[in-house]
């Protein structure tokens, strides 16, 4: 029973010869007994591809991401490897941490989800997902996306500069605008440069998401 109470909701490990006690959290506490919980987005998805025959056997690698709406700065994501023909019925539960703990109350966040094609890398589709109650620690969304037939288009007479190193879209749920960046280029107008990490046959989302 102690070892059990030891790590609050984590596990208990021994460590070097001297078997010291330490803790595995789980994301949602930390602290050396595990002993404080982070602030977080609890968010439980399901996605479902609608149309035509060969979007319901397709398949995608969906990125979720929490960002501030300022600089549109990724500061925690998660990744999906969905397969339409087996996936439709599944529900994900994934957790996006705030960057600072307790979290900075002068940034407001939101949630983008994108969706790319698997086998070729190529952009599909976006989502954009508000925060309810910004104040509270722990936010708990629900959601379903329908993946389209046909991909997101470029926008026309787009209201935001992209430049010359990102491209304006719609979210597919809203008219709201963003700038999707190329490869090497962050930021809400891709303006901010950054080393990519990935290997030479793999995409740069960021300089840590391939």
């Amino acid at each position: 029973i102690e070892l059990i109470e030891y790590c609050n909701r984590g596990i208990v490990i021994f460590e070097g010869k001297s078997y010291e006690k330490k803790c595995l959290c789980p994301p949602s506490y930390f602290g050396e007994r595990c002993q404080w919980q982070n602030q977080r987005i609890s968010l439980t998805l399901q996605i479902r591809p609608v149309g035509s025959f060969d979007n319901k056997f397709s398949i995608y690698d969906i990125f979720i991401y929490l960002i501030d709406n300022e600089n549109e700065i990724i500061h925690s994501y998660e990744k999906i490897n969905y397969v339409s023909s087996i996936d439709c019925n599944t529900k994900y539960n994934r957790y996006l941490l705030y960057p600072d703990q307790p979290k900075n109350t002068n940034y407001t966040y939101s949630i983008r989800i994108d969706i790319y094609e698997k086998l070729t890398s190529k952009y599909y589709a976006s989502w954009y997902l508000y925060i309810p109650f910004p104040f509270l620690p722990v936010n708990r969304i629900s959601t379903q996306i329908r993946i389209p037939s046909e991909k997101s288009q470029l926008s026309i007479n787009c209201s935001i500069q992209c430049g010359t190193n990102g491209k304006c879209f719609k979210y597919f749920n809203s008219e709201q605008e963003f700038c999707l960046c190329d490869q090497g280029y962050s930021g809400r107008y891709c303006n901010t440069t950054y080393n990519c990490s990935c290997s030479s046959d793999s995409t740069c989302l960021n300089s840590s998401i391939c």
